[in-house]
């Protein structure tokens, strides 16, 4: 069966970059730029997995986590950020408790982190 990946990054070349790295790793890959558009690909699709960056305009990945618990979406996120030498963006990835990666972002590492993550989530 097909994995299918969200992405939400606020950068165009990251969203492109991504998309095509996971389409050629057999998901089915869809973008959003921001968290608002994400959310409604949600409400509006079924999605294995999400991706998302941490710092964006507007709505943040902590504000973007926030929506999803309101919201009762519990497709699993793996997050990305380039800020991982900030102790309070540490913390607070932590606290809530989900899995991320430091930017910039090596392609197999990622996937072996959402591949984790899926397994992870198809045992519950």
């Amino acid at each position: 069966m097909t994995q299918k990946i969200l992405i939400v990054d606020d950068d165009k070349i990251i969203l492109e970059l991504y998309s095509e790295f996971f389409k050629q790793k057999g998901f089915i890959s869809h973008v959003c730029d921001t968290v608002d558009k994400a959310i409604l690909e949600l409400k509006n699709g079924d999605f294995d997995i999400i991706l998302s960056d941490v710092a964006m305009p507007y709505k943040d990945g902590f504000e973007f986590n926030n929506i999803l618990i309101q919201e009762k979406i519990t497709t699993p996120i793996v997050y990305m950020t380039g800020f991982d030498q900030d102790v309070s963006i540490q913390q607070r990835l932590n606290k809530i408790n989900k899995k991320w990666i430091k930017k910039p972002v090596k392609l197999t590492n990622l996937l072996d982190l959402v591949n984790s993550e899926l397994q992870e989530q198809s045992k519950i």
